[in-house]
């Protein structure tokens, strides 16, 4: 049975539908195609991961946990209104997010250096806090070894 080995919780902006996590390798010349132009809601490439909120619904921030796992991670899809599985290379590790317009968060997480990992992403919109208010997703990111 595979085992959590460290998470973190934070709070990621979405700006234009979008969030992306970057490995400080990434130059940011290599970046996906959109995920829209893919059919999908995730797309990558080497260092580099783009998130775009498919809903209907406009969604200004994420509240994401990252998790890392020495093994397959406990995931119950019955949690989330969708999930995918990619494998992704992260050179150096450190992990940011980048939120376009919005700003970014430098450094926010760290995995071993130089590893291809199966990333785990899953998607929740949640149900507006009050009714003047828009709503917000709970985002899922787990890390276990390719």
């Amino acid at each position: 049975m595979a085992a959590l080995v460290e998470h973190t919780e934070l709070y990621v902006d979405v700006d234009y539908r979008l969030f992306a996590m970057i490995d400080d390798s990434n130059d940011r010349r290599d970046v996906p195609p959109s995920p829209h132009e893919l059919d999908q809601w995730v797309s990558s490439t080497p260092g580099y991961v783009l998130v775009e909120n498919i809903d209907d619904s406009v969604v200004l921030g994420s509240d994401t946990r990252l998790e890392t796992w020495d093994g397959p991670a406990d995931f119950d899809p019955a949690d989330w209104d969708r999930s995918h599985v990619l494998e992704v290379v992260f050179e150096s590790g450190i992990l940011g997010f980048s939120s376009g317009t919005a700003g970014g968060i430098a450094d926010a997480y760290r995995l071993p250096p130089g590893r291809r990992w199966s990333v785990r992403l899953a998607w929740r919109t949640e149900a507006p806090p009050a009714p003047d208010e828009l709503p917000t997703a709970s985002v899922l990111i787990q890390f276990s070894p390719a």
